[in-house]
């Protein structure tokens, strides 16, 4: 025979409660009761006092005590790794939460010359960085990540250039630029303690480029430099794939307007989610899988970024992007949307 229903189950999940419940007035007419993200407005009118029929409360309750269950067991069982889960959240500049309290940065380096584009080893001991010695020589310095003197990774040859060094994950090995005495761009790889470096493609679109590591070390992610030169006339300025195997660059699948500009591609820690930056000024943040498909938009900042890394355990995006008065670091929570930033403070 028909019988009420409280409990639906669901399968591999759990169960949801679908008794129909409503609040009722003095007047035994329904009130509503409006829900928003933060807070639920209760209605002002007492509860009603008249008798109401109590063999529903049982069925309630053990439905509520289920409910509760399932939901315990989906928490614990659900991927975390998929930063897309939650509904799309497009923060713009007027969603930030902006942190008074100032980054502490500590110096690392003072030697006489320009060093940028650090990379950390994987386990964080470690440090190797572009050192110059003028506009047309640049070399790779490598040292443990304290403020102690760095020793020569490659040599300096006046003319060439070392550029953008990235370990790899697996942290056997360090993946940098080279642009030769002639002119040539071509991708090189070095063991952390130095000897000759060997060759594993040449830069995308014949420039200086920036790139990332897939996760496993198999691969390499990179977009075409800004500005590039004729040679790179017929490509187009999207997501590229080099696997170290073949040491030839592949284009990614993925939908893109003709316009677009797509630059720094990150790979997530689980490998299956690729973080961009869309435009170069008035640009935005972006994620697709990292088969490709159609990317999200993240951000609505319209703004510049320099630098984008994804957060240890996935969930997150870092990185820089123009503020008032100078950079600020920024950190994104894929799965609710929200932006923090923080003030990074200059030094001398």
């Amino acid at each position: 025979r028909d019988r009420p229903r409280y409990i639906e189950t669901i399968a591999k999940q759990g169960y949801r409660l679908v008794a129909s419940v409503e609040w009722l007035g003095d007047a035994g007419e329904p009130v509503a009761v409006r829900t928003t993200a933060e807070q639920v407005a209760v209605p002002a009118a007492a509860a009603p006092s008249r008798a109401r029929p109590r063999w529903w409360w049982p069925a309630l309750a053990a439905g509520a005590v289920v409910l509760v269950a399932g939901g315990a067991w989906w928490w614990q069982s659900r991927d975390t790794r998929t930063p897309t889960a939650a509904a799309p959240l497009v923060p713009t500049a007027d969603d930030v939460e902006r942190v008074v309290t100032v980054v502490p940065v500590d110096r690392l380096t003072s030697l006489k010359g320009g060093e940028r584009r650090p990379s950390l080893s994987p386990d964080g001991a470690l440090l190797v960085y572009e050192r110059d010695g003028d506009a047309r020589t640049s070399w790779l310095m490598v040292q443990t990540s304290q403020p102690v003197p760095g020793r020569e990774l490659t040599a300096p040859v006046p003319g060439q250039r070392d550029l953008a060094p990235a370990w790899s994950p697996d942290g056997r090995e360090i993946a940098f630029v080279r642009v030769g005495q002639d002119g040539r761009c071509a991708l090189m790889l070095v063991a952390p303690t130095g000897g000759v470096p060997r060759e594993i493609g040449d830069c995308l679109g014949g420039g200086p480029q920036f790139f990332a590591w897939y996760p496993d070390s198999s691969a390499l992610i990179g977009s075409l430099p800004q500005g590039v030169g004729a040679s790179a006339a017929t490509l187009e300025k999207a997501i590229y794939r080099l696997p170290l195997a073949t040491g030839r660059w592949e284009r990614v699948t993925y939908e893109r307007a003709k316009e677009d500009e797509d630059l720094n591609p990150v790979v997530s820690p689980d490998g299956r989610w690729v973080a961009f930056q869309r435009n170069v000024s008035l640009a935005d943040l972006w994620i697709m899988p990292v088969e490709g498909g159609t990317p999200r938009r993240l951000t609505n900042l319209r703004t510049n970024f320099y630098g984008l890394a994804w957060s240890p355990d996935g969930r997150g995006l870092l990185f820089g992007r123009y503020g008032e008065g100078g950079t600020v670091l920024g950190r994104l929570d894929l799965a609710t949307g929200h932006l923090r930033e923080f003030a990074v403070p200059r030094t001398s």
